[in-house]
């Protein structure tokens, strides 16, 4: 049965839904909101100019259901789309939850109890990514905590938002969709997002929120369903990452900068952004370099040689990355005993060695006990001892 939205309810949430030519995921979304087992619920649909049907599936569902109101506006955005649905919102609380996305029917009623209990500002809870392969990875973070000292905010954005690696799943997922916040709150930090901003928009709402908030918690449940699609503007790479990447830097300097922490960041940042340049190239080029883990040894022998690098795994792939940005190294070549199941076109056989010249072969493995195995088979193809080199890898100190 559906039912009619209560306006005078102390604990009524306004969950806004940006909806743009998702009139396939649609459906499903708005039923897993309308199914909530926390009944005070105000629904916003924000049709922003769709030329699909997803117009017309939501004029059909607010027909039926009180608690939805619809609006209709131009193109302008995800972000115009969420400022659109604050403008209407009524609930003391808000959430959001994308068109193509949806929810568990706890979702809100579980989220609801932890901040009624707590007097926060707003709750977050983990994700479930769901792959059109039928793959379903969960991100989630480390454990429940309630968050109020500001040294634990900043450990919290530096470790766990600005840095981490596509294979960690214990981080906190910057999509607003998985949390819920007090309405002041949301309301404030999302209108210094700019409207253009079509990149990054959730993580600098999110950080605002994390440093104007009074507490928050941060939770290890999982109830939001987050649906991976290749076509959508957040999986599309080109040459304008580069350029988006660089506007969130810029834009996330000026949060740190408002809250007299620019000092402590601005390092980090530069690391950030550098991370963020490589993992631009990764895609767009395909070279599998990813994100940066280990930094490349601090040895002046290194510099301004030739150098061969021995190893495709994530320790080579990070040497790689960086040393091609830094013109005091010359890589040669890239060997590695896998290669054709490594890095493809860019990596060669060990056997071709033989048939370069260079100054030092840089073995590229965590393991010191790895690097002696390869070592001994660079002897046995007879490369000179002094020009084999090992270096225990040192991680970078913004991973831990």
């Amino acid at each position: 049965m559906y039912e009619t939205l209560n306006i005078n309810e102390n604990g009524l949430i306004s969950v806004i839904v940006p909806v743009y030519n998702v009139a396939d995921y649609l459906p499903k979304c708005i039923e897993s909101i309308l199914e909530q087992t926390y009944p005070d619920i105000q629904i916003i649909l924000v049709d922003d100019g769709s030329t699909d049907c997803s117009p017309k599936v939501c004029d059909r569902y607010a027909e039926k259901d009180k608690r939805i109101n619809v609006l209709h506006k131009e193109n302008g955005g995800l972000v115009s789309a969420r400022k659109a649905g604050l403008t209407v919102a009524l609930g003391k609380y808000i959430g959001f939850v994308d068109g193509d996305d949806y929810i568990d029917e706890t979702y809100y009623e579980n989220l609801m109890h932890c901040l009624r209990n707590s007097d926060a500002d707003f709750v977050h809870s983990g994700i479930a990514a769901e792959k059109n392969t039928g793959q379903t990875e969960v991100y989630t973070t480390f454990g429940n905590r309630v968050i109020v000292e500001a040294d634990d905010r900043m450990e919290l954005i530096q470790k766990y938002i600005l840095y981490h690696s596509a294979d960690d799943k214990e981080f906190l997922p910057t999509i607003l969709c998985s949390k819920l916040f007090d309405a002041n709150l949301i309301r404030e930090c999302y209108e210094c997002v700019p409207d253009n901003q079509s990149f990054g928009e959730d993580m600098l709402a999110f950080c605002r929120c994390i440093l104007k908030s009074k507490k928050f918690i941060v939770l290890s449940n999982v109830g939001y369903h987050y649906l991976v699609r290749q076509d959508s503007i957040s999986h599309m790479w080109s040459v304008d990452k580069f350029w988006q990447e660089s506007n969130l830097y810029y834009e996330l300097c000026s949060i740190w900068k408002e809250h007299d922490c620019f000092e402590k960041m601005n390092a980090l940042m530069e690391n950030y952004l550098v991370i963020r340049m490589v993992e631009c190239m990764n895609h767009i080029y395909g070279k599998g370099l990813g994100t940066v883990r280990y930094l490349v040894p601090k040895n002046e022998t290194l510099k301004k040689r030739r150098i061969v690098i021995y190893g495709a795994g994530k320790v080579g792939r990070d040497y790689v990355s960086q040393m091609v940005l830094d013109q005091q190294f010359n890589i040669i070549a890239w060997i590695d005993k896998k290669f054709e199941e490594k890095i493809n076109k860019l990596c060669l056989a060990v056997t071709s060695i033989k048939e370069l010249d260079f100054d030092i072969v840089l073995i590229a493995v965590r393991k010191e006990a790895t690097a002696l195995q390869i070592k001994n088979q660079l002897l046995d193809l007879n490369i000179e001892e002094r020009k084999i080199v090992w270096y225990a890898p040192e991680e970078n100190i913004w991973k831990h």
